[in-house]
């Protein structure tokens, strides 16, 4: 009996050993995507912006305006890059964590918009949050919700 229970004991702890590093694996897939779209976003690239969107994606922008699916959200940027060509917004995550089931994810962290041309002193920043759902072994995201906290224009 007593070999059982340790056996079972081992058994129990490999797995949550194994499910620990497989959230840590997520998360760093995230954490490289996330990385990934603020570079894409500085380049305004806008493909590479969108890439980790799922196609319904809901994306709340600072302002409380809401775009529903990728395509609305990227014309809305494309807008924003061609009127304002040194605009750059760069997301910085400091909490991701995985659902028990690792098909969902929450992102959160804080957020800058600003104008790279030191005649234009406008910017805005605040808190955002990100839904990430894993399709097909990819994460992607799902919602982006974001609160301007700080603004002298509205993004």
């Amino acid at each position: 009996m007593y070999k059982l229970i340790s056996f079972l004991l081992l058994v129990f702890v490999l797995q949550n050993l194994l499910a620990q590093t497989n959230k840590d694996k997520d998360i760093e897939q995230i954490k490289a995507a996330r990385k990934a779209s603020n570079e894409a976003i500085q380049k305004h690239d806008l493909a590479g912006i969108a890439h980790p969107m799922i196609e319904d994606m809901v994306c709340i922008f600072g302002n409380g305006h809401t775009y529903i699916g990728k395509d609305s959200t990227i014309s809305i940027l494309k807008q924003r890059f061609d009127t304002m060509p040194d605009l750059v917004f760069v997301r910085n995550p400091f909490v991701i964590r995985i659902s028990n089931n690792d098909t969902l994810a929450w992102e959160k962290g804080t957020w800058k918009g600003f104008r790279t041309d030191r005649k234009i002193r406008s910017s805005s920043g605040g808190n955002y949050a990100a839904m990430w759902c894993k399709r097909n072994g990819v994460w992607k995201t799902r919602s982006e919700l974001f609160v301007a906290l700080t603004s002298n224009y509205p993004f």
